[in-house]
């Protein structure tokens, strides 16, 4: 998934500040080939920032980024090798140092408060992230093969990765409660503020500093707070409005006279893409009964468009550029990729699904259908 992502957009950064150098990256490693070409990438749009060029063991970026820190990714493809390590800085001057065979989780990162912060985080998983990722690249020449070998071997997989998953989000909860008034602190709150009570997610919020309540992490707590309570079957749905790849609005109530398939969905999130097929087939055997609208939850509308022309959806494909943090996702309480609502025509949620295995949805959805 991330090796389509690093040939698919090379992208330039910028923001309002002025044209001075605001960060600087000395990267000091060992063991690449001369000549390496290294990238820097937000991750959340998943915007290439910059690249350079790995020369006598080192290598620098400077340029300007926000002054809230975000997650970057710091990383290089040798033969067909992921090399990667996460910064969590804004404009400020960070050394990185260590051998290739640090990467991902042995690098030494100094010069960012908040990396410093977030290195607790990291330490603290990094068995679990480290067995998940051996887990994942079993399976990541898997995700565009069909054949039912491929896809007990992925559902096999998963099934061993979602105990790593439990036991890092338990970690993460707990860095949670004692970090929240930062910007590692906020940027866990906000993926994992359904395992909170709201009321706890809203004393954290009051709590917080003026700084970290003002800046796009606090927003995103805002929001989430502001859409009130969160969908759940049974409840009438939440109309949004939303635009197709031609650039027209849409809004949700416009398609209530028949049964609405919902689909939440990422460009490059493994089973939205193995889900595609079993969507095409639904679409065909219950086009009479049903409307299957896709929303994307991509911030960047290259990579949404991206996967609109991969997938080739037969029915309607919507988008608003505000990511996962924006109100649609939040509000349907969606916080994993994908995740379906089917709607009944009198604008009941009759059912949800979260995740993807081969017949899940095409299961849960047929007996309103018949």
């Amino acid at each position: 998934m991330i090796r389509i992502q690093i040939f698919l957009l090379i992208l330039l950064f910028t923001n309002n500040t002025t044209g001075q150098t605001a960060f600087t990256i000395t990267a000091k490693l060992t063991g690449f080939p001369a000549g390496t070409k290294f990238y820097l990438q937000d991750r959340e749009p998943q915007m290439i920032i910059d690249s350079a060029v790995y020369k006598n063991d080192i290598m620098y970026f400077k340029g300007n980024l926000y002054d809230t820190p975000k997650l970057l990714s710091l990383y290089a493809l040798i033969n067909e090798k992921y090399y990667s390590c996460i910064l969590f800085m804004g404009n400020e001057n960070v050394q990185v140092s260590g051998d290739k065979a640090d990467f991902p989780f042995y690098l030494k990162k100094t010069g960012s408060t908040s990396q410093d912060i977030y290195q607790i985080l990291d330490d603290q998983t990094k068995w679990y992230n480290k067995r998940r990722g051996e887990l994942v690249e079993n399976i990541s020449g898997l995700m565009m093969d069909s054949s039912r070998a491929a896809r007990s071997k992925w559902d096999s997989t998963w099934n061993l990765i979602k105990p790593l998953d439990q036991a890092t989000d338990s970690i993460r909860l707990g860095f949670i409660k004692k970090y929240y008034n930062s910007y590692a602190g906020l940027n866990e709150l906000f993926y994992l503020k359904n395992q909170f009570k709201k009321d706890s997610v809203q004393k954290m919020y009051n709590n917080l500093k003026a700084a970290y309540k003002n800046s796009m992490y606090g927003q995103r707590i805002y929001n989430y707070l502001k859409v009130g309570n969160i969908l759940k079957t049974g409840d009438d749905y939440a109309d949004f409005q939303a635009l197709d790849t031609a650039g027209n609005k849409h809004h949700l109530s416009s398609y209530n006279k028949k049964y609405i398939l919902l689909d939440f969905t990422e460009t490059y999130c493994g089973p939205c893409i193995y889900a595609v097929k079993e969507l095409k087939e639904i679409d065909s055997l219950y086009k009479e009964k049903l409307h299957i609208i896709s929303f994307y939850a991509d911030k960047s509308k290259d990579i949404w468009l991206t996967g609109v022309k991969r997938d080739t959806p037969s029915w309607l494909t919507l988008w608003d550029g505000k990511g996962t943090a924006g109100e649609t996702p939040m509000k349907y309480g969606v916080t994993g990729y994908p995740t379906f609502f089917l709607i009944d025509p009198q604008g009941k949620i009759v059912w949800r699904g979260s995740g993807y295995g081969e017949g899940s949805v095409k299961g849960g959805i047929e007996k309103y259908l018949r």
